[in-house]
């Protein structure tokens, strides 16, 4: 895993995790590994707060049409010496009322956002904006893809030419601009699986232990 410093370089750190996964849904394209990161980095965090539960975006009335940021790499160009973000903005373009139908076979919970996406955006946080003077930014959800459409090729096919077997490429394709989002909802649950909640209790624990008043 790459990492940016405070030292306006990036470093490489291995990863020995062990990943979590959705155990109600196997379809779910979000895993999650627990591990520490010295203060020496230059991340930060999302807040349980911040997750936008389906509860919460109805709380806030967000939906259809509201602003959506996406930060991510820029596959072309991340940056040879520390890690170069690109952001991203759009709309969500349809609500994760049905399961959408993937190249993979699988239907997958998705919100389907209008933010020009590209490739190298998997994986990105996408957040949305509420409405007003005070804006309020909460998580709703991770990239999982994006959708490309096929444009019918106009290269001239001789008769007879295409054989029984013969995979040949009829199609360019194009990006369509609608990237697909995994709920922040698949991840409040994996977060609630007992093995995530044990650990987040033994840290909490371990910090409360350390954290004693001197005297």
């Amino acid at each position: 895993m790459r990492v940016n410093t405070k030292n306006s370089d990036a470093i490489v750190l291995p990863l020995d995790v062990s990943w979590e996964y959705n155990q109600t849904d196997h379809t779910c394209d979000i895993a999650i590994a627990h591990f520490q990161l010295e203060t020496a980095f230059d991340v930060t965090t999302v807040m349980e707060e911040m997750l936008g539960t389906s509860t919460l975006l109805q709380e806030k009335n967000l939906g259809l049409g509201s602003d959506v940021y996406v930060i991510g790499l820029m596959a072309y160009h991340a940056g040879s010496k520390r890690n170069l973000p690109i952001l991203r903005h759009g709309q969500i373009a349809m609500m994760d009322q049905e399961r959408i139908r993937t190249a993979t076979g699988f239907e997958i919970e998705a919100f389907v956002i209008e933010g020009r996406s590209i490739g190298g955006l998997s994986g990105s946080p996408a957040f949305v904006l509420t409405e007003g003077a005070v804006r309020n930014v909460y998580l709703l959800g991770v990239v999982s893809g994006h959708w490309d459409i096929p444009l019918v090729s106009t290269a001239p096919v001789e008769k007879g030419a295409v054989k029984s077997g013969d995979l040949i490429d009829m199609f360019e394709r194009a990006n369509a601009g609608l990237a697909l989002v995994t709920p922040s909802q698949r991840i409040r649950e994996i977060l609630d699986q007992p093995s995530m909640r044990d650990f987040r209790e033994q840290e909490e624990r371990r910090y409360s232990a350390n954290d004693k008043p001197i005297v």
